[in-house]
């Protein structure tokens, strides 16, 4: 499985594709032996699909729970991995005994986690000592290289597990032994027996080829007919303590501080053991030297010449030969140094993430590393290593530009370049690629070698497109916004051109009646600021895309005040059946619609007998908005110039009726800030407290409108309302005509004197009458408004969740999975994510064993994989009924829960899968804060028993595949 370099979740399913088809493609196999937590993970999930009804023996397991579970399991045995972490801290505190803190590498591996985590289980053991882990899921290897740096050598370091870090860079074991061992100066301890020779001090040491050939003997057993069921499950608990002698000797470690019986590799060989012939050999070579040194001391003297002359000879021999003796040792020396560099080169390629490569322009060779093929999709031996190999992959348009990038910069002064160009990927599509590179000149200064590098910036050329676009999509939606803008202010120009051409017109009015005057004026005013018709409409186009019906999607109160024959049961309902469709007016609305470009018509009503200005635009294709305008009165005010006396006299009626009766407040107020009139609905809420103060005498404004107000004690605080309406009303005589709104809170009282506080919209309005500056002010009631909106906004809330769940949902239908277990893996998620549960489950059911087999589940707690029915719990009262399951009773323990998390408080959720009316399996859910309803449990029925006929689909296709 190569899972200690690869445990992605791809190469695990490229693993499981494999074997499913050897299995369909080969004899079946008589046994499986599985090595390590990760594949007896693996063997146990897809027991049932790929190795039904085969022996599995196991061996060099650290999980020590996961192995005792495998007692129930008829078809699983073998030999648990018991590795010696009290004995290892013992030993490395005996050999170091002032020592204070222990260094421990792992890294995110499951195997090298459980070792630490029962390491740390130690620590009330050694109160004084310190277990410092080098955790690689949180550092790169070079980072952990820059940590071993700074370790003291008297502080012992113990190696767990180094080979990935937590930039998912890879490394075999003794490729991270290399790189600790470079690095660290402290002595490094292990567990395991591989390794030690290779700069390993050593360690009380778990021995794998022991427990392969207790596993192998095991399943020699089996093949030769023993039942598995009788062969229990075994530890392995025979480690022994072994040791390098170069370390010890490096560290000056005494063999007597050792334990005894400790096993010694590269121990020298003591004179004494030489063998008793080669003693008689060289005592036998000794006397004949003798004999000829005393045969040579006789000899004569031309012999002793030749004699002396033979030794300034050997003299010479022997000077020369130490010459090349230190020759030889330089020579080793430099041929390590270039084998460590050559090494390090490898490690640096092979950890990089860059694509590596060389031309050497001397001899024409080009060398391209491994990943500079990956990153084009290709295998170290798809692409041939020269020149025209670069030059064909590049992108047709960046061909030209860069060739002569390259060769400018071979014939510059350069001593490097960086560039960016695009290569054709395997598949067909390109790759950005930045070359980086150097040069290598002789002492000539001609350039011989490039050296340099690839890097994929794909993903950045992605993302800064993205940025791009999102910026353009963001102008674009300003512009729109900016226009519609500029439409609406031309709009209110035109409606305020139309205000002032009202009033000019009523000059001669002004001077043939003041009294008279002044009643129409307040009406005027009263009437051209209230609010005009408005509603968002839906438009409906035949099969010829006519405009044929309204459909009205909102309106406000002044709309059905205006259009008296409609009422709010329209809404979303058609027009037509109403009221007749002009089509004139549905064609220019239909434009609107279809085209989106406002429109602005007058039109004549004679449902309402009016004339209304009409204004239209378009916010979304097939709607409008319309803005209607009553300027009935401006047509007929020649009409109403020759009637004006009976008119006005009427309108004088109408104003004050409309003022008395409006359920509006409404004031009229001098410069001074007292009230010269008020109208009943203001009488009414004021109580009778402000129309006692007005009939007595125009009271004071602020003493008036104060029981009308939350009372802030005034000294003045920033809060205080009646602060607020003062400024506002101080602003619109500074103003004039402009209005200023003012949304604030006022207390009213009842005959009992309880206050009752309600949410109003404030409106002052400049009045010049009679020469004078007056200020009129309205207030609306808005609190059901407000509470509308509340509601609104909470009603939203909830159908965001609802949409979010079915959205969870709809993923669960659509997913393409690769394997049944994949499928059942994400629908339990999906489901945990759909109920807001913290943990699930998915068991079989066997109907004849009356068991419950545990198939899939979160990784968050650990669950019995086999369940009797007399500890089903929830599980068999859902098998029993056949119907979904709610327990949200926090107090129920569940006995299938691991026995060290049973006291966690639950709420859960069980829903039993049927088929054929029985039922095959039972999904689980289960949270900690999160009660559940009779909603989910059918929503989530009907998905699972949807999701089931698809798993059964599968099964089927399978097995027809298989046969």
């Amino acid at each position: 499985m190569d899972s200690k370099r690869h445990a992605e979740e791809e190469n695990i399913h490229n693993f499981y594709k494999s074997i499913e088809y050897k299995l369909q493609n080969r004899k079946k196999y008589n046994a499986v032996i599985v090595s390590d937590d990760i594949a007896l993970h693996f063997a146990l999930k897809y027991q049932h699909e790929l190795f039904h009804q085969l022996p599995i023996i196991f061996t060099g397991i650290n999980d020590d729970h996961l192995a005792t579970q495998q007692i129930q399991n008829e078809l699983i045995t073998g030999v648990t991995e018991v590795i010696s972490i009290k004995e290892n801290i013992d030993l490395m505190l005996d050999i170091f005994p002032n020592t204070r803190q222990i260094h421990c590498i792992i890294d995110n591996r499951i195997s090298g986690k459980s070792d630490f985590k029962l390491l740390k289980s130690y620590q009330s053991h050694y109160p004084k000592v310190i277990f410092n882990a080098l955790d690689l899921s949180h550092l790169s290897f070079e980072e952990l290289a820059n940590k071993l740096r700074l370790i003291p050598n008297n502080e012992p370091t113990l190696l767990i597990s180094a080979y990935q870090d937590s930039l998912n860079q890879n490394l075999s074991f003794y490729e991270s032994l290399h790189l600790i061992k470079t690095n660290l100066s402290s002595p490094l301890f292990h567990m395991y027996q591989h390794g030690l020779g290779k700069g390993i001090l050593g360690g009380k040491m778990v021995s794998h080829l022991d427990m392969g050939k207790e596993a192998a003997n095991i399943t020699y057993k089996i093949l030769k007919g023993k039942n598995i069921k009788d062969i229990p499950i075994q530890n392995h608990g025979h480690n022994k303590f072994y040791f390098d002698y170069n370390q010890l000797n490096k560290y000056n470690i005494s063999q007597n501080n050792l334990p005894r019986h400790s096993i010694i590799i590269n121990s020298p060989s003591l004179f004494y053991k030489v063998s008793k012939n080669s003693l008689i050999l060289i005592g036998i070579f000794l006397t004949l030297q003798g004999v000829v040194i005393i045969f040579l001391y006789k000899s004569n003297k031309t012999k002793k010449r030749v004699k002396q002359a033979l030794r300034s000879n050997v003299q010479e021999l022997k000077n020369l030969n130490e010459e090349l003796s230190n020759s030889l040792k330089i020579l080793e020396i430099q041929k390590q140094e270039i084998k460590n560099s050559e090494e390090r080169y490898r490690l640096v390629l092979k950890a990089s993430n860059e694509g590596i490569w060389e031309w050497d322009l001397l001899s024409n060779e080009v060398f391209f590393s491994e990943r500079w093929k990956s990153m084009l999709g290709y295998n170290k031996d798809e692409l041939i290593n020269c020149y025209q190999t670069w030059e064909n992959l590049l992108h047709p348009e960046d061909k030209k530009k860069t060739v002569q990038q390259v060769q400018g910069f071979i014939e510059g002064d350069n001593l490097k370049y960086e560039v960016e160009f695009r290569l054709r990927h395997k598949k067909g599509t390109y790759v950005n690629i930045e070359s980086r590179g150097l040069l290598m000149r002789n002492e000539k200064g001609k350039v011989f070698k490039l050296i340099g590098v690839h890097k994929d910036i794909t993903a950045q050329y992605k993302y800064e497109e993205n940025l791009r676009t999102q910026a353009n999509k963001n102008l674009a939606l300003y512009e729109k916004y900016k226009t519609i803008s500029d439409e609406l202010l031309t709009k209110n120009n035109d409606l305020l051109a139309i205000e002032e051409e009202l009033r000019a017109s009523n000059e001669e009015l002004y001077t043939t009646n003041e009294i008279i005057s002044i009643s129409e004026e307040k009406y005027r005013m009263l009437f051209d600021n209230m609010s005009e018709a408005f509603a968002l409409i839906k438009m409906v186009f035949d099969k010829n895309n006519t405009p044929v019906d309204y459909i009205i999607k909102e309106a406000n109160i002044k709309f059905f005040e205006t259009f008296t024959y409609l009422d709010d049961t329209i809404i979303n309902n058609s027009v037509k059946q109403i009221d007749q469709l002009d089509p004139e007016r549905a064609k220019l609305f239909g434009d609107v619609a279809k085209t989106g470009i406002p429109n602005q018509f007058c039109a004549y009503y004679y449902q309402i007998d009016k004339y209304l200005n009409v204004n239209v635009y378009s916010h979304k294709k097939g709607y409008f908005a319309v803005v209607f305008t009553d300027i009935t009165n401006l047509r007929l005010s020649t009409v109403e110039l020759k009637n004006s006396l009976k008119q006005l006299k009427q309108k004088e009626q109408l104003f004050q009726s409309v003022f008395n009766q409006s359920p509006v407040i409404m004031l009229i107020i001098n410069n001074d800030l007292t009230i010269t009139n008020i109208n009943h609905s203001g009488i009414q809420l004021a109580q009778k407290d402000l129309a006692k103060a007005l009939d007595q005498q125009p009271g004071n404004f602020l003493s008036c409108i104060k029981a009308s107000l939350h009372p802030k004690g005034c000294g003045h605080s920033e809060e205080c309302h009646q602060c607020d309406l003062r400024n506002s009303v101080k602003k619109t005589f500074k103003q004039k005509r402009n209005v200023n709104k003012l949304e604030t809170k006022i207390t009213v009282y009842n005959q009992s004197n309880h206050p009752r506080t309600l949410n109003v919209l404030i409106s002052t309005l400049s009045l010049p009458i009679e020469n004078e500056d007056r200020t009129l002010i309205y207030i609306e009631d808005i609190t059901e408004l407000k509470c509308r909106e509340i509601q609104l906004q909470q009603i939203n809330t909830e159908l965001n969740k609802v949409n979010q769940r079915f959205k969870g949902l709809e993923n669960i239908v659509s997913y393409k999975s690769k394997s049944i277990a994949d499928l059942l893996d994400f629908t339990l998620k999906n489901i945990i994510d759909f109920t807001e549960s913290d943990l699930g489950a998915v068991y079989h059911y066997n109907q004849n064993s009356k068991v419950l087999i545990l198939n899939n589940a979160s990784h968050d707690f650990e669950l019995t994989l086999n369940i009797e029915e007399n500890k089903m719990n929830c599980l068999y009262d859902a098998i029993q009924t056949k119907e979904p399951v709610i327990l949200n009773d926090q107090s129920i323990k569940y006995s299938f829960i691991d026995q060290n998390q049973k006291e966690k408080k639950l709420n859960s959720l069980t829903i039993p899968i049927l088929e054929n009316k029985e039922v095959v399996a039972i999904f689980w859910v289960a949270s900690e804060n999160n009660t559940y309803h009779n909603f989910y449990a059918q929503q989530v029925r009907l998905l699972l028993e949807t999701t089931w006929i698809i798993v059964e689909k599968e099964k089927l296709r399978t097995k027809n595949f298989m046969n």
